[in-house]
């Protein structure tokens, strides 16, 4: 036998962490295997075993789907997650780490469970789990919402029968005053007079920024990547439509309008 061969007939698979996922994995014949929280004894010793397992099969690892674990179904849909979930300018959303934050205690609570033997009740403990992390009802509901959303994503990736994310679809949002979950208080417009009071410890274009702000209602991401090409100055209302927004991926226009006012901000810029 070739040196070559002998070294490959040899070779053991290491163990791998996913770091999105905090979770131990390796990787057999190109599929991956997660083993539970990487660094702890369980997932050494699920390493081990699913090693041996594998040698003792004549190196063909399980293709059995029925048998994917939670963590293996989040670390599959993260790889979708980052793809999907991107701006324009091929940057990663902020939803990604909504995602991260709503599934972080799926995997603490349910890394090891079988993905079709996560129902409704293990989703309503994950629920339990966040109240007692005293989160908002709404933060709660959203995050709940984003669980059901990697579900509905693996019954269409055929990874678990469409009767998983059917019957989580049953757990309902929590209502006000229905629940234990925190309200949280209503945000109110800060006084003229507090921002006011900001404006001789700023530099001009700080100070730009938050009048354009005051002025057209805009987000700070709008009025700081806002760009002379970006804006119709053909009449007397300044018309400006950013190169992305919020809304872009529901196929909506964004324009913001400038007035009197906020054109003679923007003309030493």
């Amino acid at each position: 036998m070739k040196i070559a061969e002998k070294a490959a007939s040899n070779f053991i698979p290491k163990l791998r962490h996913h770091k999105a996922t905090r979770q131990a994995y390796v990787v057999l014949n190109g599929k991956a295997f997660y083993l539970g929280h990487y660094g702890t004894e369980e997932a050494s010793q699920n390493y081990h075993r699913t090693i041996s397992e594998w040698l003792s099969s004549g190196k063909q690892a399980s293709t059995n789907g029925t048998q994917i674990t939670v963590s293996e179904l989040v670390a599959r849909f993260w790889t979708y997650n980052q793809d999907y979930y991107r701006h324009s300018d091929g940057t990663i959303s902020g939803e990604v780490a909504n995602f991260r934050y709503a599934l972080r205690p799926v995997i603490g609570l349910y890394g090891d469970t079988k993905a079709i033997d996560f129902g409704p009740r293990c989703l309503r403990t994950v629920r339990s789990h966040m109240i007692k992390n005293n989160l908002s009802r709404s933060y709660i509901n959203q995050s709940i919402a984003r669980v059901k959303m990697m579900f509905k994503w693996a019954v269409g990736e055929e990874l678990i029968p469409g009767s998983v994310f059917h019957a989580l679809s049953a757990v309902s949002g929590m209502r006000k005053g229905r629940c234990k979950a925190r309200e949280t208080e209503a945000v109110k417009p800060v006084p003229q007079g507090h921002v006011n009071a900001i404006e001789p410890y700023v530099s001009n274009q700080i100070w730009a920024i938050i009048q354009m702000q005051l002025l057209t209602a805009a987000r700070p991401t709008e009025i700081l990547t806002m760009r002379p090409c970006d804006i119709d100055r053909s009449g007397k209302i300044w018309i400006y439509s950013p190169a992305a927004h919020k809304t872009a991926h529901h196929g909506h226009n964004r324009q913001i309008y400038i007035g009197p006012r906020g054109q003679e901000i923007l003309r030493p810029y």
